[in-house]
């Protein structure tokens, strides 16, 4: 017997499959009043690389409403001067400036003095909905080094983050009709 199209029901106009590209699921959206079609939007990615990683960066500006739901960090050459060095990711509102936003990786973040060449994958905190943002809103990468003041790391270098993201229904199913 065929799965049905929609394995999973997250609210009534919109459904998941598990058709989407590489593996990933697609998220099936449904214009309010339209029961016949569904336009199917894959979660999306965005890669970052930091050759040469400063204090604080500005990553990401969400265009629609979308959810943040997996980042991977690796790093070519690891922090070695520095006691603790962790890479953290916040999301900034309005006018908040980097450094001010709300974080959203659990525990410390990424320690990358850790294991060159070796995915990290934190867990991303999803109390209060901080991993949703509006559209307008953006990411940051923060590096706190030494007790968590923010600095610029010495050694570290080559470091990819690479930010996975779910269209949020009402934005995306309006933009595509």
């Amino acid at each position: 017997m065929a799965a049905p199209a929609f394995a999973k029901m997250t609210n009534p106009r919109m459904g998941y499959s598990t058709d989407g590209a590489r593996g990933m699921p697609t998220y099936l959206f449904k214009k309010q009043g339209d029961a016949n079609g569904a336009y199917a939007i894959p979660p999306y990615e965005v890669t970052v690389n930091l050759d040469d990683p400063g204090s604080y960066h500005i990553i990401y500006n969400a265009t629609v409403a979308c959810m943040l739901c997996d980042v991977r960090a690796v790093w070519a050459v690891a922090e070695v001067t520095a006691v603790t060095c962790n890479l953290q990711l916040e999301r900034l509102q309005g006018t908040e400036a980097p450094g001010s936003g709300d974080k959203l990786l659990a525990a410390t973040a990424v320690n990358v003095k850790g294991t060159v060449n070796t995915l990290a994958s934190p867990a991303i905190i999803v109390a209060g909905n901080i991993h949703k943002l509006a559209a307008g809103d953006r990411l940051g990468i923060e590096f706190a080094v030494d007790a968590g003041t923010v600095a610029v790391p010495t050694e570290l270098a080559n470091v990819c983050v690479t930010l996975r993201f779910v269209p949020q229904a009402p934005e995306v199913a309006s933009a595509t009709m």
